[in-house]
């Protein structure tokens, strides 16, 4: 015995309630579009809603909007199965669909029916993804007239229309062939908006639309004449919304995290946007670069003067009567000493002095025995103090900047 009840998509499990008739599953919201489509909502279509009966777009844009703001939704997923309804509104609800996707993703599952009103519907979202038997299409605009004229004469019924003679074009006589032609130019608008607003949402030509003649297709073929994206089930294409969330996740704190940073930057350089702290940053970089500019030409600038001053100095001990030929050792000493250096060994040069023993061990005597203060000095200092020719004593009295005397 069937069952009457809302047919939906073969689902592993349940999801918590988002609004109405809507359900939330790994943070997506699942969306039914069922039955018959009607533009208002009433009590009696909320039940036969719920009961598989049909629904409306007024609930369906409610929902909508009920995932769009729910912070546990990251994304939507449209559950069709629709033979069509009214045209009143499934425009609107159409725009609503693509204009939600800016926010948060929404696609569409088709299980079996995706025809007329609900494709209009459908084709707003970013993909649709339809079951190897789901069958979808159907785009078009349909009016039926009943003529119950030989019934209500049979009972012995006979209406009268009168219309004011301002709009003679008011009433409708379906015998008229110029009523009929009027009828079928509106239908032929409103079909032209359908097969525009399709064509916007899916990428699709007019005329690729056109070709389908308000046939509907099956499965790979409905993919095949662009009504649908490719083929799936429900529950592969749940989990692949679901793992994409996730990925998203990752991505959207790196954002967060980046939005923090500018904040405090921005609070930092004192300005209240964007272009203001880009225009601070790139003062304060060219600052900078000019800085590093003008402290390298004032460190050429101050190595030309001591070197100026070092050889004006090595210029004036060989002069002063300085050996010629111990002019490398003086620029030698200059180089690891600088001013003092040469100063030192010049003057040392200008006194007579004793000779200085070979040994490092007499030398030091030397140095106790020529009368200035008892002074250690290392190996290095002494032969320093044999390279420049002068006593070791004059290291200290001289007061040379030597880094050996810290390796003592």
């Amino acid at each position: 015995m069937a069952v009457l009840g809302r047919p939906e998509a073969l689902q592993s499990k349940p999801g918590q309630p988002l609004a109405r008739v809507s359900t939330v599953r790994e943070g997506v919201a699942i969306i039914p579009v069922c039955g018959p489509l009607s533009r208002a909502s009433s009590p009696i279509q909320e039940i036969l809603s719920l009961l598989g009966g049909g629904s409306s777009y007024e609930t369906i844009r409610k929902d909508l909007q009920a995932a769009i703001e729910d912070p546990r939704v990251h994304s939507i997923l449209l559950e069709i199965d629709s033979p069509g309804g009214d045209v009143n509104g499934a425009g609107e609800l159409a725009q609503a669909i693509y204009e939600a996707g800016k926010s948060k993703e929404v696609r569409c599952y088709v299980q079996g029916t995706c025809a007329s009103a609900a494709l209009w519907i459908a084709s707003g979202a970013k993909e649709i993804v339809c079951s190897p038997t789901a069958e979808i299409g159907s785009i078009g605009v349909c009016q039926l007239w009943i003529d119950d004229s030989k019934m209500l004469a049979n009972a012995g019924i006979k209406e009268h229309l009168i219309v004011s003679a301002q709009s003679p074009l008011k009433s409708f006589d379906p015998s008229s062939e110029d009523d009929r032609a009027r009828v079928q130019a509106k239908l032929n608008q409103l079909a032209d908006i359908f097969i525009s607003d399709v064509a916007k949402y899916r990428a699709m030509s007019p005329a690729s639309i056109l070709a389908g003649g308000g046939a509907t297709f099956i499965g790979q073929h409905a993919v095949a004449a662009g009504f649908a994206d490719r083929l799936g089930d429900f529950e592969s294409l749940l989990s692949e919304m679901a793992a994409e969330a996730a990925k998203g996740k990752t991505t959207m704190s790196a954002k967060e995290d980046g939005a923090t940073f500018a904040r405090e930057v921005l609070a930092m350089l004192g300005v209240e946007d964007h272009a203001k702290a880009m225009g601070a940053l790139v003062a304060l970089k060219n600052q900078a670069e000019e800085a590093v500019k003008v402290q390298a030409q004032l460190t050429a600038l101050l190595k030309e003067k001591q070197a100026a001053e070092i050889k004006a100095a090595i210029d004036g001990a060989i002069l002063g009567g300085y050996p010629a030929a111990k002019r490398a050792m003086l620029e030698s000493l200059g180089e690891k000493y600088g001013l003092e250096g040469v100063q030192a060994a010049a003057e040392a040069s200008k006194r007579p002095e004793p000779a200085v023993p070979a040994s490092p061990h007499t030398l030091q005597q030397h140095a106790q025995a020529s009368g200035v203060a008892q002074t250690q000095f290392t190996r290095d200092q002494i032969k320093i103090a044999q390279m420049a020719g002068i006593k070791p004593e004059e290291i200290a009295a001289h007061k040379l900047k030597s880094g050996i005397q810290e390796e003592a």
